[in-house]
């Protein structure tokens, strides 16, 4: 059996990636196209993207989501 990932882990991974992303990837222009069009400054365009990317699976934190793999779901109410 495979160890389960926590999903903090995975949203913090997530939101790291998204950093880095922004950071690594996108040209100046880019990213000013985009937080324009969020009607922010660029600094303000990364923070918001970060924590929704970060959030983009909090859903999986809901007992009605983990109900569905009941075998995962004894495991987390043994």
């Amino acid at each position: 059996m495979v160890s389960p990932y926590p999903l903090i882990c995975h949203l913090l991974d997530t939101a790291a990636m998204a950093a880095t992303l922004w950071d690594q990837y996108l040209s100046p222009g880019v990213k000013h196209v985009i937080a324009t069009s969020m009607g922010m400054a660029d600094d303000e365009a990364r923070r918001a993207i970060t924590f929704w990317a970060g959030l983009h699976d909090i859903g999986k934190c809901m007992a009605c989501f983990q109900v569905m793999d009941p075998d995962a779901w004894k495991l987390l109410n043994g």
